[in-house]
């Protein structure tokens, strides 16, 4: 997750190249949302795996089902073919979240996708999401993708 308790990751321009902040209202908008203040960029573990929200299994649906995936780094995190198989297979996140729990807010989701990361950093990560979408962090998830 993010180190920084400021907001986005903005030190590598070549991001605007791979990923468009724009809100479309839909879940890989929300996962560009995300990838943004990850600090997806060259170099990273993201970039290299082409695998914008560092996903890793294991998961309780499966990913081929939604993207093509090349294997796994050395330390378990998949490789996709493109970083566009990599957003369909993240939107299946909050999608199934939503799903699941159509009460849950994008502060509640923010939460639970950024559970290792410090609680302040949490909330300003719910709050760039949450301005990102044109919403709020009280917003509900199912309303906004």
């Amino acid at each position: 997750m993010s180190s920084s308790t400021e907001g986005p990751n903005t030190q590598h321009s070549e991001l605007q190249g791979q990923i468009t902040p724009a809100w479309n209202g839909n879940a890989e908008s929300l996962i560009d949302c995300q990838a943004i203040y990850e600090g997806h960029y060259p170099g990273s573990r993201a970039y290299r795996n082409k695998n914008i929200c560092n996903m890793k299994p294991p998961f309780t649906w499966d990913v081929n089902e939604y993207a093509k995936v090349e294997g796994t780094d050395k330390d378990g995190f998949i490789i996709f073919e493109t970083v566009e198989e990599s957003k369909k297979a993240c939107a299946q996140i909050p999608i199934k979240y939503a799903e699941r729990f159509p009460e849950m807010t994008v502060a509640e989701y923010v939460n639970i996708f950024a559970n290792t990361s410090p609680q302040n950093e949490r909330y300003n990560y719910a709050a760039h999401t949450a301005e990102c979408m044109s919403a709020s962090v009280d917003s509900k998830l199912s309303e906004v993708i």
